[in-house]
């Protein structure tokens, strides 16, 4: 723990350092949760269909001034929305530069959900680790930012939660930002997303806890200068989180090796995409696990070069010492706005990630082939978006390896306190989803889903699981002249051969909830 604090500390230096510097156009000094699925909607609608620039949203979280641009071209065909509001507000407020402490004033979220027995202990998904227990449970949370001149910016979420008689306190987000021209350098604690899924990614999504870490990246496109700068631009992020549990668990049986666990690893993760054009993205994502208490403590150059090259990974005997899980996708992403004008559409996208948890490559012994880096154990995520302003349909498909998120020197699994850090669905896995959501006039919106997994299906018996969650929102509501934003969302799941029991029993998994977001 005291490595972690002097790290953040000198790092929070850091930070301080880029209040001097060149400012990017309009930079984004405050980061929009990565959990805020209405955020992820907005800037989809807007990229998609043209009528914005396309926003990065396989690196969450979002920078406000990026989410900002896409709702005003939204606002301006009629779309009204609390969170696009809020963002909005604040970017607005902060052209002059200054010091700007209004916004650190809460906006507060009461969420509560009735839940039967057979959801006990389900994870809410893209939540940031909160569970359900049966019966009643709540969870109200104060969030607000703050910002100084053109360079800092600041933000927080603190949440007091109930679930089945327990009350406790969680710090979601306490972060220091700062930009210097294009870049920016953020530490504290936060929720991190890499990958091109909206349902669930490959390599990290936002259901497990947050993470305490650093992080650099780009908050605009980096592009070369003159002509050349026709290629196209690139995005670059790199973050180092640390895991802090001292007694880490396997989510279920096929994440576990049942030997004992590596307590407080930390997570490296890394994103490079290339954009040619405002239609066409193509990325590369990396994640490792690595270290933790027990294991080897990465202190010199020789230590990282051996981390970044993986040239000692995956040795089946001899020395583990750099024995790490690793993971790389590989994914394309083709929006359509030409769809613009065809019948009802306004637009949509394609995307496709396939990624793999080794690698056969030349500077491990592996020889030169056809593909000087060839990707072994692979898993893939396909999916697709329409819209058409009103109506907008998902479609994703995921399939894992057995192999994924199981690895020898961390009998834990890649998970986090118990949550897989990567797509929900785990280990040897297929994942069918599908979602459609309208809009009724410019502040409500409906949406039905159903999700259809098999997981552990190299198994003698694999589990199936079956879920339809429907959802209403009032996105612009209005009450005493206070800002409202309401969900009532219902979801109900059947369970066969339940893979976190050891009689592998059925059940049925149901819960109700009410989420209602406003401004003090």
């Amino acid at each position: 723990m005291r490595k972690t604090v002097r790290t953040l500390v000198a790092l929070a230096a850091a930070v301080a350092l880029t209040a001097t510097g060149p400012a990017a156009r309009a930079a984004s000094l405050t980061d929009v949760p990565a959990t805020d699925r209405r955020a992820v909607e907005i800037a989809d609608l807007a990229s998609s269909s043209g009528v914005a620039r396309p926003v990065d949203l396989y690196a969450l979280p979002v920078g406000d001034e990026a989410l900002a641009d896409a709702y005003r071209a939204l606002r301006r065909r009629g779309l009204r929305d609390f969170r696009g509001e809020r963002v909005l507000g604040a970017a607005e407020a902060r052209r002059g530069g200054g010091l700007h402490l209004e916004t650190l004033v809460p906006e507060l979220e009461l969420r509560t959900y009735w839940a039967s027995d057979g959801a006990d202990g389900r994870v809410l998904y893209h939540s940031a680790g909160d569970r359900l227990s049966p019966g009643l449970n709540a969870f109200l949370s104060g969030a607000g930012t703050a910002s100084w001149g053109e360079h800092l910016g600041a933000g927080y979420r603190v949440q007091a939660g109930r679930a089945g008689g327990d009350l406790d306190g969680k710090v979601k987000r306490l972060y220091l930002k700062g930009v210097w021209g294009k870049w920016s350098l953020k530490v504290g604690r936060d929720s991190e997303r890499l990958g091109v899924g909206y349902h669930g990614t490959l390599l990290l999504d936002d259901n497990a806890p947050p993470l305490d870490l650093w992080r650099v990246r780009t908050e605009e496109p980096l592009f070369l200068p003159g002509r050349w700068s026709r290629l196209g631009g690139l995005r670059f992020t790199l973050f180092n989180g640390w895991l802090d549990d001292d007694t880490p668990e396997p989510t279920d049986r096929r994440f576990g090796t049942g030997e004992d666990p590596i307590p407080n690893p930390r997570l490296l993760g890394m994103r490079l995409s290339y954009h040619p054009t405002s239609w066409l993205d193509l990325g590369a994502t990396r994640t490792i696990l690595y270290s933790g208490d027990g294991r080897h403590q990465y202190t010199s150059p020789k230590d990282w070069w051996k981390l970044l090259t993986a040239v000692d990974e995956n040795v089946t005997d001899g020395d583990h010492t750099y024995d790490n899980d690793q993971y790389m996708t590989l994914d394309v992403t083709v929006r359509l706005p030409i769809l613009n004008g065809v019948g009802p559409l306004k637009g949509g996208k394609l995307y496709w990630e396939h990624g793999g948890t080794d690698l056969n490559a030349p500077w491990q012994g592996d020889g030169w082939g056809l593909m000087i880096v060839d990707l072994v154990r692979t898993s893939d995520l396909v999916g697709g978006y329409l819209t058409t302003g009103v109506t907008d349909l998902r479609v994703e498909y995921a399939r894992t390896h057995k192999g994924w998120y199981r690895h020898g020197q961390y009998p834990q699994g890649y998970t986090y306190r118990g949550v897989p850090l990567g797509h929900h669905l785990g280990p040897g896995g297929e994942d069918w989803f599908a979602e459609v959501a309208r809009h009724f006039g410019p502040g409500w919106r409906a949406s039905v889903a159903v999700d259809l997994e098999e997981r552990a299906r190299d198994l003698d018996t694999q589990e199936d699981r079956t879920e339809l969650q429907v959802a209403v929102e009032a996105l612009d509501l209005a009450v005493l002249g206070v800002p409202l934003r309401a969900r009532v969302e219902a979801l109900t799941a059947r369970v066969e051969n339940a893979l976190d029991t050891d009689d592998r029993e059925d059940r049925t998994e149901t819960y109700v909830g009410l989420t209602l977001t406003g401004e003090i």
